[in-house]
């Protein structure tokens, strides 16, 4: 069902995500199929492998595709926005660098769309959409035979232990923050992913949960707005040139994505121990 629900979001923003030149389309398939890929990792114990393998596969490299095109749709719309705060002067220098993105971006999207044009794609929706359809395809036979030891998999058996698990991924990064040196940007990159994954299994499993489950998901969802500025400051600076012919407006763009990765780092220990 939660695979079934993601697909659906994905496939009803592929339109958007082929020929609007909103950015929020490709945004809104590329998290639904994180969501997806999410929900995979979560309960992939109650699936065969061979059944879900090629699905994974496919859901894997959409992903990646969408988020070569949404890593600069963001850098781009930040460069934007600083450019319209700097002096006429330095217009051009930034534009060169935009000019530059915008050309990536085309690329990146015409990829993409080659993908979702393929034969390949096309098999994957429409066998993907059937399996996600049919009751119990794919899942591992759980249920005890006499004298066989029980293996717990009902929800209330499971969703408690596996909210705790993590809730323990998330919670064992504060041996960094307590540490006096800035934590390092690429497990700052790990504690986001870990974030994800307690926040959407506690969004799968919001209906289920009392109330104390929405001020813990909005809790979540703000250190993971931090934590995602962090990674798009950190993409913006490792797509600029930043050597000595880069151009001074250039330059200190770079400069200032630099300093706002610092900033964050520092903000982020205040976030976690709130």
């Amino acid at each position: 069902m939660i695979w079934h629900e993601q697909f659906m979001r994905m496939l009803l923003n592929e339109a958007g995500v082929r020929y609007a030149n909103d950015p929020g389309y490709v945004h809104d398939a590329r998290v639904a199929i994180r969501r997806a890929r999410a929900a995979a990792r979560i309960y992939q114990a109650y699936f065969k492998p061979k059944a879900v393998r090629r699905y994974l596969k496919r859901l894997r490299r959409t992903a990646e595709l969408l988020g070569a095109v949404r890593d600069l749709d963001v850098a781009i719309g930040k460069l934007q926005s600083y450019q319209q705060k700097t002096k006429k002067q330095s217009a051009g220098d930034l534009q060169a660098t935009l000019d530059q993105w915008f050309a990536k971006r085309g690329a990146a999207q015409r990829t993409l769309v080659e993908w979702l044009d393929s034969a390949d794609y096309s098999s994957f929706v429409a066998e993907f959409l059937h399996f996600c359809r049919t009751p119990g395809a794919g899942i591992v036979d759980l249920q005890p035979q006499a004298g066989d030891p029980v293996t717990p998999f009902q929800v209330r058996h499971v969703v408690p232990t596996m909210l705790l698990s993590n809730f323990d991924q998330v919670r064992a990064y504060e041996v960094w923050f307590e540490q006096a040196e800035d934590v390092p940007v690429e497990t700052l990159h790990r504690l986001r992913i870990a974030c994800k994954y307690l926040r959407y299994n506690l969004e799968f499993m919001t209906g289920l949960l009392g109330p104390e489950c929405a001020a813990i998901i909005a809790l979540l969802r703000r250190l993971q707005d931090d934590l995602g500025d962090l990674n798009d400051a950190v993409v913006s600076s490792h797509l600029l040139t930043t050597d000595a012919n880069a151009a001074p407006p250039v330059a200190r763009y770079a400069r200032s994505q630099e300093e706002l990765i610092d900033k964050l780092r520092r903000q982020m220990r205040g976030d976690f121990t709130r």
